[in-house]
């Protein structure tokens, strides 16, 4: 008596794939909190023994102004996430790389005038005296501004790029390299530090380190390891 193969319905292979990948999800996004109290816990103990408190609290100081950059960013990576997704879910892989294209456009157009229009103002901002500042000179302060506010424009074409692997079912994947560079930013950062870098030298190992993370992250992104849509290699072609 022959037997029959044995025949795995499809929904259940659709349902074991939709709880893999929110399993992976769910570590993913709990891993982000591990890692930023790791970098804390890390970085704190050494910035103060390297730099002192005074100067460290300086960096704070500093470090926090450029974060109302991160205002500009306006929901488009969210916003282009969500609309590349239901894209993809409808086997429109074109109209998915056209919300791409002109969601990165349209990122890097805003983040860039809002750097250029708070350089206008920071630039000539008397830092040491309103922030009272003992290590650095109003000048000095600016280019750490500055350059801070520049991670902070790169950071937001990492968001559109990270909605490519949303769009795509691999939210685990991008968070996930997120974290990578993060920890990959911190490390760089701390070694500078402790070979006794400045504050603008710290500021601006971060900023190189998180072009070459958004740059590497892009290209993963569309690594023919992975699966359609492979932006990078479409975005060459047009």
């Amino acid at each position: 008596m022959s037997r029959e193969p044995l025949e795995i319905p499809m929904h259940s292979k659709v349902d074991d794939s939709v709880g893999r990948r929110l399993l992976r999800g769910l570590g993913a996004t709990a891993l982000s909190p591990v890692v930023t109290v790791f970098i804390q816990w890390v970085t704190i103990p050494i910035f103060l023994h390297v730099w002192g408190a005074t100067k460290y609290g300086e960096w704070l100081l500093l470090s926090a102004i450029p974060s109302y950059l991160s205002f500009s960013d306006l929901g488009f990576g969210d916003a282009s996430g969500s609309d590349m997704s239901v894209r993809v879910a409808q086997k429109d892989r074109e109209g998915a790389l056209e919300t791409f294209q002109s969601s990165w456009v349209l990122v890097t157009c805003v983040s860039f005038v809002a750097l250029l229009l708070a350089s206008l103002v920071i630039w000539w901002m008397p830092w040491r005296g309103w922030l009272r500042l003992s290590s650095l000179s109003s000048l000095e302060a600016a280019k750490v501004i500055l350059v801070l506010g520049a991670c902070v424009g790169v950071s937001q074409k990492n968001g559109v790029v990270e909605s490519c692997y949303r769009s795509d079912g691999h939210f685990a994947t991008g968070t996930f390299w997120i974290l990578i560079q993060r920890l990959t930013e911190t490390i760089a950062a701390t070694a500078v530090a402790i070979l006794g870098g400045s504050l603008l030298a710290v500021a601006s190992t971060y900023f190189v380190a998180r072009c070459l993370g958004t740059i590497a992250n892009l290209a993963w992104s569309g690594s023919p390891a992975r699966r359609e849509p492979r932006f990078v290699q479409r975005i060459a072609r047009t």
